[in-house]
């Protein structure tokens, strides 16, 4: 039995009835998108693969679940079991032969089957290795994604969400993108119902995602409804960062609300979309769409409180998940997604001192936090958008978050000061207490 799908370009070797547990989320979605919309030409390598690499290595996998060991030791004991270890044989040919229906270079992504799904997203957790150019590179790549399932901040996430270790691991190899720009379509906004949401940002973008969440520089909101169909152009309200141009032509942005309808409704969920302009064609691509890990609420849960204007911290554009909390602030001074973060003291401390929970406030989410910080109840991110690393994230463990503030609590609050974030559906704001 194969273990390569093929899907974009001329041919797709997509078939019905295939499932998760076969291919992962991410390759799922791609094959489903494909079907309806342009993708990068690519294949997906079946989790079937995975699990004949970890039996015919004699890779004993079973330990991990209900060791008391450090995640930083059983992440560096799997790496090197696995760096000496090779995919099977007839394995290694299938890609090679996939390989030879594409240009190089290519980037493997991961696709394990609990990832991009429902109720975990596993935002930043598991590895893309990027701009492989030989096979002996992109065999080296599908290795590289198999141990960042045991990476220490994978351990640690399936740990706090009660999820299985010894699950199915599948990957995703797609042509590279030389984008003009890429962007992620939120086909649904929590706050409106009505409206997409629609994040971009200007080159380099890789494949898949911006080098840094910072990158992201324009914001457009379109009425779903008002989506064209034959004739004309989307109807959009446009909030630009840097003041310069808008990164899309009303076409591409029109194009790229119709490839978001298109996948809320083939989908029949309200779902995020990663997307590229090919900067040579301007062909929009789909690169991934996930289902929103939250419950969308239509209507105000309850009544945001009547402060003063002189009380408000921050007003929010982005949010996940009503609730109010009025607790201790923890600032994260830096946080890039892709590097580390860096706060003034240690999370074992404030977990302790901070018993009855807290609310971080930072400008980005490097998803490393989420496993230090273990009495967190809200977020407040600054530059973070809809789809940001602190919104999935903030979804996957049901805390309330507001992003896209317009100002910077990381800045003006210092960790200690008491804070009060309320979301209640609709809208939210960060303010002080009295």
């Amino acid at each position: 039995m194969s273990v390569t799908r093929r899907f974009g370009g001329s041919e797709n070797s997509f078939v019905l009835g295939e499932t998760v547990e076969e291919w992962g989320g991410k390759s799922l979605g791609l094959m489903k998108l494909s079907q309806f919309t342009d993708v990068p030409p690519g294949f997906a390598v079946s989790t079937d693969a995975y699990d004949r690499f970890i039996e015919e290595e004699d890779i004993d996998l079973n330990w991990i679940q209900g060791t008391s060991r450090d995640p930083e030791s059983v992440s560096e004991e799997v790496s090197e079991i696995f760096e000496e270890a090779s995919l099977p044989y007839d394995v290694q040919q299938e890609v090679e032969e996939e390989l030879q229906c594409l240009n190089m270079p290519v980037a493997a992504r991961s696709s394990a089957v609990d990832e991009d799904g429902d109720d975990n997203s596993l935002a930043g957790v598991m590895e893309s290795e990027l701009h492989l150019s030989d096979i002996g590179e992109v065999l080296d790549g599908i290795k590289d994604v198999y141990k960042s399932r045991f990476s220490p901040e994978g351990i640690e996430y399936r740990q706090n969400q009660g999820m299985d270790e010894v699950g199915g691991v599948g990957v995703t190899v797609l042509e590279m993108v030389q984008p003009q720009a890429g962007g992620v379509i939120f086909t649904t906004r929590p706050s409106n119902p009505v409206r997409m949401g629609i994040e971009t940002g200007k080159a380099p973008w890789d494949v898949v995602e911006p080098d840094e969440e910072g990158e992201v520089t324009d914001f457009y909101k379109v009425i779903k409804e008002e989506i064209p169909y034959t004739e004309g152009v989307v109807n959009y309200e446009h909030d630009n960062r840097d003041g310069r141009e808008s990164v899309m032509r009303d076409e591409q942005l029109t194009q790229v609300a119709r490839i978001g309808q298109d996948v809320e409704r083939s989908f029949d969920n309200e779902m995020d979309v990663e997307f590229a302009i090919d900067r040579e064609s301007g062909e929009v691509y789909a690169l991934q769409a996930r289902p929103i890990t939250e419950d969308i609420n239509y209507e105000p849960e309850f009544e945001l409180s009547d402060v003063d204007q002189d009380q408000i911290i921050a007003d929010g554009e982005y949010f996940r998940n009503p609730g109010r909390h009025e607790l201790p602030v923890v600032v994260v001074d830096e946080s890039n997604p892709m590097s580390g973060y860096e706060l003034d003291g240690e999370f074992e401390t404030f977990n302790q001192e901070f018993s009855d929970g807290y609310i971080i406030a930072t400008a980005h989410m490097n998803p490393d936090i989420i496993n230090d910080a273990e009495n967190v109840k809200a977020i407040v991110a600054s530059e973070a958008g809809s789809s940001s690393h602190a919104a999935t994230i903030a979804g996957d463990y049901g805390l309330t978050y507001i992003g896209g503030l317009d100002s910077k609590p990381e800045e003006e609050l210092r960790t200690g000061d008491e804070a009060v974030v309320e979301y209640n559906g609709r809208d939210g704001f960060m303010y002080e207490p009295r």
